[in-house]
């Protein structure tokens, strides 16, 4: 797990992470949310989902909206809500 974001009221946690799916799959970079007294599941709560390598920056700019700043290209999967948050997404460049 590379970072954890809290949401303002401490309900939320954003989680960006690095997963590597195996010799046949290249790695990819996930964003996940989940309540705060649940433990880290990097099947719940996944809401993106990009291939590759990257440092994403994950803010709230409330307690129920999260703002991902991800690469445009090579979306595997992308929601816009989840359990009552609201997730916006701006472009990004650049693998680490």
């Amino acid at each position: 797990m590379d970072k954890e974001i809290p949401s303002p009221d401490g309900e939320h946690v954003a989680l960006v992470f690095h997963r590597d799916c195996g010799a046949t799959t290249d790695f990819n970079t996930q964003v996940g949310l989940r309540d705060h007294e649940r433990d880290f599941d990097p099947e719940v709560g996944r809401v993106v989902t990009v291939a590759g390598l990257y440092k994403m920056t994950v803010t709230w700019s409330s307690n129920k909206r999260l703002v991902v700043s991800m690469p445009n290209d090579k979306v595997y999967a992308q929601l816009t809500k989840w359990n009552g948050i609201d997730i916006d997404y701006a472009p990004q460049g650049g693998a680490e």
